[in-house]
């Protein structure tokens, strides 16, 4: 071991320290902290209807799906632990419409038939 662990050390530090030397480590966390704050805040909104569910359903959130706008499908919907809504026609008819402009619209608010 004393003749072969300094050989396989020098080889395994010249292997991975490119690698680790590319990571900007305060960027990393930066993100890791925008992670774990959205991860929260997903935590507090859902807890009231989900209870106890409410902290897995936000992880899964958060570690599956890469940004605010990344779909999430009906039958994703169900294995992340939601409850998914039927929409009467004359909303569903409203969301139809108003797709093609959500792209460029920033809006809070209810959608109201």
């Amino acid at each position: 071991m004393k003749t072969l662990l300094p050989f396989v050390t020098d080889f395994v530090t010249k292997l991975t320290q490119p690698m680790f030397e590319s990571v900007d480590v305060v960027r990393y966390t930066q993100m890791s902290r925008l992670l774990k704050v959205a991860e929260e805040y997903g935590k507090r909104l859902l807890r009231n209807k989900y209870g106890p569910k409410a902290d897995l359903i936000a992880s899964r959130l958060v570690e599956r799906f890469p940004e605010h706008g990344f779909p999430i499908y009906p039958d994703e919907v169900q294995q992340i632990g939601l409850q998914l809504a039927d929409l009467s026609p004359s909303v569903r008819r409203i969301l139809e419409t108003t797709t093609k402009y959500l792209p460029n619209l920033t809006a809070v608010g209810n959608v109201i038939p």
